[in-house]
C-alpha cells in the first residue's frame, strides 16, 4: 500500500514544492488496520475507548462478593468493601490491569459472543454510585439497620441491572455486539 504525504502549509511555495517533489514524498506504510476491518467513525471509536468497560462475568462476580458481606462485615469493614467496589468498577487508568475497551483501538470488532458492561453509562453508573453512598451511610450511622438495608437494596439493584429480573440472564446494563454498535453509533467496515 502506498501513501502520498501532503504538506498543508498555507504558502504557495511549499505547495508547489510539494507537488514538484512528489517522488520524494511517496512512502510505503502498513495499513492502519491490518486485520481487515475497523469501526467508524473515528470519533465514536475514540469515545467508546474512553469509557470504562468490564467483562460481564467480572462485574457479576464483584457484586456477588459484596452481596456476601454480613452485617458484621459491614460494621467492621465498610471501608474495605468500598475499596473493593472501587477497585472492581472505578479503577484508575494507570492500574496494572487497566479497563479494557472491547474493540481495542477500533481495529478489532466487538467479540461476537462477548458481554461487557460500561461503568460510565446509565443505568449502571448511577447505581454503583448509590452503592458507594450507601456504604458511606453505613460508616456514618455505625452500621445501624436502615443503612445496612439500603446498602443491600442498592446491591440487589445493581445485580438486577447486570443479570435482569426476567430470568434471561442479561440485564439492561449489559452490552453485546449489536447493542454496543447501535448505542455508540459504530459501523464495522471490512
Amino acid at each position: 500500500m502506498t501513501f502520498v504525504l501532503v504538506d498543508h502549509d498555507d504558502s504557495s511555495t511549499s505547495s508547489e514544492a510539494s507537488a514538484g517533489d512528489r517522488e520524494d514524498s511517496v512512502v510505503d506504510l502498513l495499513p492502519l488496520f491490518p486485520c481487515g476491518g475497523h469501526y467508524r467513525p473515528a470519533t465514536a471509536v475514540t469515545a467508546a475507548c474512553a469509557l470504562r468497560w468490564l467483562p460481564f462475568a467480572a462485574a457479576v462476580s464483584a457484586i456477588r462478593a459484596l452481596l456476601g458481606a454480613s452485617h458484621e462485615d459491614l460494621r467492621l469493614r465498610a471501608h474495605q468493601l468500598s475499596r473493593a467496589l472501587s477497585g472492581a468498577f472505578f479503577f484508575d487508568r494507570d492500574d496494572a490491569a487497566p479497563p479494557c475497551c472491547p474493540v481495542g483501538g477500533g481495529g478489532a470488532r466487538f467479540p461476537e459472543d462477548g458481554l461487557y458492561v460500561c461503568v460510565d453509562l446509565p443505568p449502571l453508573c448511577p447505581a454503583l454510585l448509590a452503592v458507594q453512598r450507601a456504604l458511606m451511610q453505613v460508616v456514618v450511622k455505625e452500621a445501624s439497620h436502615d443503612p445496612c438495608g439500603w446498602y443491600y437494596d442498592t446491591l440487589v439493584e445493581v445485580m438486577r441491572l447486570l443479570v435482569g429480573g426476567d430470568g434471561g440472564g442479561r440485564g439492561p446494563a449489559v452490552f453485546d455486539r449489536v447493542k454496543f454498535e447501535s448505542a455508540l453509533a459504530l459501523e464495522w467496515t471490512e
